[in-house]
């Protein structure tokens, strides 16, 4: 990565040799990353006193219903997850699919009368459209992801991608020709998650008046070279090896967070300068004043996510995995002491008095031991109240769906015994 680099030691003059208006353009990227980066690390009330990947990774590991491994004397104890936040959180998001994944189209002429060709035509263009961009898939992970993460962003646009294929012939030779490659071309809709989308200020909440945005992901070198092999530049691109500024030198450099296979791309947009620059792996692939295609000039970004964490200025929202958090971690560890507690009136822990030295080895079936006439064997009342445990838990859990699903959305009426519809 070009900012917190886990580099080698060794760096050698690159192939590269960049013009100064190439150089000046990746100076001008670099600097704004620094600014986004700081954003990235910093830690905010809004996120409970932690940085945006911490809370990522946190709400992550809540959805992916993440088990400790139990250490020392506790080894015995329970270290069971109930998976309630993912089971609420699969569930809404199959009830918004189900529902809401098919929009209805409806048209009205000049005279406000309804249009049912006119709206035929639309809806059959936007199924097309959907198709083409796998709409469906990118809708349900969508939502998934709004629950789970502190955003969801889509990056939507239209390709145009070749690429070479060997056409055989009958006598079994074959010439190379290009086509359009149709994995890549068209409408392509991509899910960016928040770790890879890095913004100018974390108190503008519209993603459209953001200053700038910087999108940076990994990338295997074949789907970089399926992107943006016919780009003047690629040639200098080397799976793994970074190209690095130092003042009017680009040098190589091997990044260990990247294999012989990967590459970094780093799309940078910024609104008040109509630019949208392209590098890969330090490596500058278009004009340095290069402007956004979009006609309209703006991001080609969507963000929207679960609830909103102020009046409407903080970036980020509050996902469903974290409103859930604290009665989740209720419901575990009530869980965890009625499991124990369990074991414990099962096989309750039992007290020698004597002079014989008793391991558990003894409490095996089938297994005789001789005692001297003076040792004793007791078994300690822990005199645990697990009623009382599960009456607690149930309520916890009703909390939970309290939190995460109101009445009309779990089919339940609000009125009164009797009342008709």
């Amino acid at each position: 990565m070009l900012l917190d680099l886990n580099l080698s030691k060794e760096r050698s003059k690159a192939s590269y040799s960049p013009g100064a208006e190439e150089r000046n353009a990746i100076k001008f990227i670099l600097e704004h990353f620094t600014i986004s980066n700081v954003i990235r690390e910093s830690t905010y009330e809004e996120f409970n006193g932690l940085s945006l990947i911490e809370r990522q990774r946190k709400d992550q590991r809540t959805f992916n219903v993440y088990q400790d491994t139990p250490t020392g004397d506790n080894s015995w104890k329970s270290n069971a997850v109930r998976p309630i936040e993912r089971n609420r959180i699969i569930s809404i998001a199959a009830h918004l699919a189900g529902t809401l994944i098919s929009p209805k189209v409806f048209a009205q002429n000049d005279n406000d009368e309804e249009d049912k060709e006119a709206a035929d035509v639309m809806r059959d263009l936007m199924e097309w459209r959907g198709d083409q961009a796998d709409y469906s898939k990118t809708f349900l992970y969508s939502v998934i992801g709004a629950l789970v993460n502190p955003a969801i962003i889509v990056h939507t646009e239209y390709a145009n991608v070749n690429r070479k294929i060997k056409e055989i012939k009958d006598n079994g030779s074959w010439t190379e020709k290009e086509v359009t490659d149709e994995i890549f071309s068209g409408f392509q809709d991509t899910l960016v998650p928040v770790d890879e989308l890095y913004i100018a200020n974390i108190y503008q909440q519209e993603i459209q008046k953001q200053e700038f945005l910087i999108w940076r992901r990994i990338l295997d070198y074949g789907t970089a070279e399926a992107k943006y092999g016919a780009k003047e530049n690629f040639e200098y691109i080397k799976p793994g090896v970074q190209n690095l500024l130092a003042g009017d030198y680009m040098y190589e450099q091997e990044d260990k967070d990247l294999d012989n296979r990967l590459v970094e791309e780093i799309i940078f947009y910024h609104r008040g300068k109509d630019l949208q620059l392209t590098l890969v792996n330090g490596v500058l692939l278009c004009k340095p004043d290069q402007p956004n295609p979009r006609k309209d000039k703006m991001y080609p970004f969507a963000k929207t996510g679960y609830e909103i964490v102020d009046e409407g200025q903080f970036f980020y929202y509050k996902s469903l995995a974290n409103k859930l958090a604290n009665d989740g971690e209720v419901v575990n560890t009530l869980y965890r002491m009625i499991i124990d507690g369990t074991f414990l009136q099962l096989m309750p822990p039992t007290a020698i008095f004597g002079d014989e030295e008793v391991n558990s080895n003894i409490i095996m079936p089938g297994v005789i031991t001789s005692f001297g006439k003076d040792t004793k064997m007791e078994k300690i009342d822990v005199g645990s109240n697990l009623g009382a445990g599960l009456n607690v838990l149930q309520k916890v859990e009703n909390s939970i769906s309290e939190s995460s699903q109101d009445i009309m959305q779990s089919g339940m009426s609000s009125t009164k015994s009797g009342t008709t519809a």
